[in-house]
């Protein structure tokens, strides 16, 4: 095991300091965008918030990445007042400021998503739905 030390994204977010195999840190993904929005309306996203309510029907979570090296998928994992709600694994096409979304059903409670890039975790936020 090696440590990896990730420094402040664009998006302002600290990932910190995570624990890694070999296998977890055989990707050089940059996270070059991150919103949490209402909607996606011609491949980006509008209405960007963190606290919504069930009238909103669906939250989108966007993300765009840059990566230098070949890539096989970005898994979105949501979790619901601390429960593993739903996974959602995407093939990553073209590993080169390559952007997708994932939503949920906005169902009341709080929420949290993680991220990441084959087993590499790239980053973790939190969402209310009132």
């Amino acid at each position: 095991m090696r440590w990896i030390f990730l420094s402040k994204v664009s998006v302002g977010l600290v990932l910190g300091t995570l624990l890694m195999s070999e296998d977890a840190m055989a990707n050089d993904c940059v996270v070059t965008n991150w919103q949490i929005s209402r909607t996606v309306k011609d491949r980006v996203p509008i209405d960007l918030r963190t606290v919504f309510t069930q009238n909103d029907k669906r939250i989108f979570t966007f993300i765009k990445l840059s990566c230098t090296t070949p890539v096989h998928y970005v898994r979105f994992c949501f979790d619901r007042n601390e429960v593993q709600y739903s996974c959602i694994k995407q093939p990553v096409e073209s590993p080169m400021h390559w952007r997708t979304w994932a939503s949920v059903k906005a169902l009341k409670g709080s929420w949290s998503v993680e991220v990441s890039v084959d087993k590499r975790k790239l980053l973790s936020d939190k969402f209310i739905v009132r």
